[in-house]
């Protein structure tokens, strides 16, 4: 077996065996209202298990209307999920979060090993529907 094939079941069996279920929601719908506010679509989940990192907890800044708190996750999931995009949603436990970034590990022949993604917590949680 190859060096990749055997990192990509290696990797497949720990978040298996370690990971937590989510629901992964590709291509939601966005849409705005005239103030520029945003109302999310959810679609339909396809449900996955990942592993879940939080490394610094909570954030809050202070904004002209009050304070923001932001959290941020480090998501790895297996490439069998699907084609991953920026603005995709993940739901885990009872929360939505948005995806901002994303690293496609490419090894070898393979265009997607694992995906490696950092998404935030969506606020107000009410706007996912």
């Amino acid at each position: 077996m190859a060096l990749s094939a055997q990192i990509i079941s290696d990797f497949g069996g720990i978040i298996d065996t370690h990971g937590s279920t989510v629901n992964v929601y590709l291509a939601p719908t966005y849409t705005y209202d005239t103030e520029g506010n945003d109302s999310i679509a959810k679609g339909t989940a396809t449900s996955a298990k990942a592993l879940v990192f939080n490394e610094r907890g909570e954030m809050a800044t202070s904004q002209p209307e009050g304070i923001d708190v932001e959290l941020k996750y480090e998501i790895y999931l297996k490439s069998t999920v699907g084609t991953i995009s920026v603005n995709d949603l993940i739901s885990w436990g009872s929360k939505y979060y948005r995806i901002i970034s994303i690293d496609e590990n490419p090894l070898d022949t393979e265009t997607v090993t694992f995906y490696y993604l950092t998404a935030e917590r969506i606020q107000p949680q009410s706007k996912v529907s």
